[in-house]
């Protein structure tokens, strides 16, 4: 496998993996928002809500995080050269 195809490769698991942290931080942001709603702390299911936008949170951080250090040690990486052709 060449060095352009394992780079495409790299970066198609990190754009999924920050694809991943951004709807997790999404599904956070929505839950925390219904949490206050008034029909969910009638029915008591405000902390349901609240654990949901938590643990989301978390695994979006997560996610994104784990992509960004991911670009980042790709992209400082020095690409292999081929060894030498004896030509002798």
């Amino acid at each position: 496998m060449g060095m352009k195809m394992a780079r495409f490769f790299t970066f198609t698991w990190l754009a999924i993996a920050s694809s991943l942290g951004l709807a997790c931080l999404a599904i956070a942001a929505a839950a925390l928002r219904k949490s206050h709603d008034p029909l969910v702390i009638q029915n008591g299911f405000q902390n349901d809500y609240f654990s949901l936008a938590a643990i989301m949170g978390g695994l979006g951080a997560l996610f994104v995080i784990v992509a960004t250090v991911g670009l980042v040690s790709t992209l400082r990486r020095k690409p292999t050269l081929p060894p030498p052709a004896d030509h002798f």
